[in-house]
C-alpha cells in the first residue's frame, strides 16, 4: 500500500547540505525516514526507524540534528501506555552519514507513563543540546486526560548529549509551562537560549526566553507582554534561529481573540529584544518558522488565509518582502511548515493533504 508522508522536518548541516526527515505512514506501521537535496533534486530516502506503537501526531512530530558530515541524530515519538497522551521521545543516532542507525533509547528516565514530546534539538561543540516539554509530573490520575496537564504541571527539560546520544547533563528549566507547544532552542557563544510558551496560574500563556549561563539558568523572562489569557493550550509554539550572538525569534498570539504573528531580533544572545515587528495582515492562525540567511537578512513564514507566506527581513527590523508561497489548507492535517537556507535560495516543505505527499518549494532573494 502507497505510503502518506507527513511531518518535514528541514535541517541544514554546518557544510550546507539540506536534509529532511519525514514519516511514512502505513496502515499499520509508521517509518522515519531521511533524505538529502543533491543536485537540485531529492535523493532516495533512507529508512531511520521503524515501527507500530508510535504516537503519530500533527503537532508533536519528528526530527533530525545534523552535527556534521558523519554524526547526526533523530527523534521519534512512541506509546508508552493505552492513554492518549502517554508517550515518549525515543532518540537514535547515526555515525555514518545517515545509512545506519542505532536502536532507540529513550530520552528521559522517569520512566512515568505521561506526555513526553514537542522536541528542539541543536549541534554545540561536542554534541547536541536537546529541549523537550515533559509531564512527568501531570500524571498522578486515570483516565483519558491522565499525563496531558491536567493532574499536575507540564515542565520543560533540557540536556546535552554526547554524539552517541547519551545524557551528559540534564535540567528541568521550569516547573510549570503550556502543555504542547513546540519548544525553540538555540546556541550561541554565550551559551544555549530556549524560548517557550510559558503558563501561570492566570493562564497567561506568553512566550519566555531562557538563557543557559555556564551552569546556571537565569531566570525566564518574557518575549513580549502579550497578556494572552487561555484555558486551552494554543499549539502553536515559536521558532528561532541565531547566527553568531544575534538571535531571531518569530511567535504567534491570539490575546482578547486578536491573532498575530511578529517578529523579535536580539543582537546579544537574547539579553534583550528589539521591539516586536508584525508580520500577518490580520488572520493568521500561526504555525511559523524562521532562518537566518546571513548576518544581515532572515526569513520567516507562518499560515494566513489558506496561504503559506514568507517574509524576508533585515537584522534591523525593516520588511523588504512579502509573498505567497503556496495555497495550502488551513487544517490540522497540513502541519507546521519548514524553512532552511539552501545555497542562495530558500528552501520550503510542508504536507500535502490532497496528495498525501511533502511539497517542497525554492524562493530566491
Amino acid at each position: 500500500d502507497p505510503a502518506t508522508c507527513i511531518t518535514p522536518n528541514l535541517q541544514t548541516s554546518p557544510n550546507g547540505i539540506v536534509y529532511m526527515s519525514y514519516q511514512q505512514r502505513f496502515d499499520d506501521s509508521v517509518q522515519l525516514v531521511l533524505s538529502q537535496f543533491k543536485d537540485d533534486t531529492w535523493m532516495p530516502s533512507k529508512i531511520i526507524a521503524s515501527g507500530n506503537t508510535w504516537f503519530v501526531n500533527w503537532a508533536d512530530y519528528p526530527g533530525i540534528t545534523i552535527f556534521d558530515a558523519e554524526n547526526m541524530l533523530a527523534w521519534y515519538m512512541e506509546k508508552s501506555d493505552t492513554g492518549t497522551f502517554t508517550y515518549n521521545i525515543k532518540i537514535t543516532t547515526s555515525s555514518d552519514s545517515g545509512n545506519s542507525w542505532q536502536p532507540g533509547k529513550i530520552l528521559h528516565t522517569d520512566g512515568v507513563h505521561a506526555e513526553h514530546g514537542f522536541v528542539s534539538c541543536v549541534r554545540e561543540d561536542k554534541g547536541y543540546f536537546i529541549t523537550w516539554l515533559d509531564g512527568r509530573n501531570t500524571a498522578a490520575g486515570e483516565g483519558e486526560h491522565a499525563g496531558h496537564g491536567h493532574n499536575g504541571n507540564m515542565t520543560l527539560r533540557c540536556a546535552r548529549l554526547d554524539l552517541a546520544g547519551n545524557t551528559l547533563e540534564e535540567w528541568e528549566a521550569d516547573n510549570k509551562v503550556c502543555d504542547c507547544c513546540h519548544t525553540a532552542t538555540a546556541i550561541t557563544p554565550e551559551g544555549p537560549v530556549v524560548i517557550y510558551r510559558n503558563r501561570n496560574d492566570d493562564e497567561i500563556r506568553d512566550n519566555y526566553v531562557l538563557r543557559l549561563q555556564g551552569k546556571v539558568w537565569a531566570p525566564p523572562v518574557s518575549l513580549h507582554e502579550q497578556q494572552w489569557q487561555t484555558d486551552a493550550c494554543p499549539i502553536n509554539g515559536p521558532r528561532l534561529d541565531a547566527i553568531g550572538k544575534q538571535l531571531a525569534v518569530v511567535y504567534f498570539g491570539a490575546p482578547a481573540m486578536q491573532p498575530s504573528v511578529h517578529v523579535k531580533f536580539s543582537k546579544d544572545a537574547g539579553s534583550h529584544f528589539g521591539k516586536p515587528i508584525r508580520l500577518d495582515a490580520g488572520t493568521p492562525i500561526g504555525r511559523v518558522d524562521i532562518v537566518w540567511l546571513n548576518e544581515e537578512y532572515a526569513a520567516t513564514s507562518w499560515l494566513e488565509d489558506g496561504f503559506l507566506w514568507l517574509t524576508l527581513l533585515h537584522a534591523n527590523g525593516e520588511k523588504l518582502q512579502t509573498l505567497q508561497v503556496a495555497k495550502i489548507s488551513n487544517g490540522r492535517s497540513t502541519g507546521f511548515p519548514q524553512l532552511v537556507k539552501c545555497g542562495n535560495t530558500i528552501l520550503a516543505a510542508i504536507t500535502n493533504t490532497e496528495t498525501n505527499t511533502i511539497d517542497t518549494y525554492r524562493i530566491a532573494y
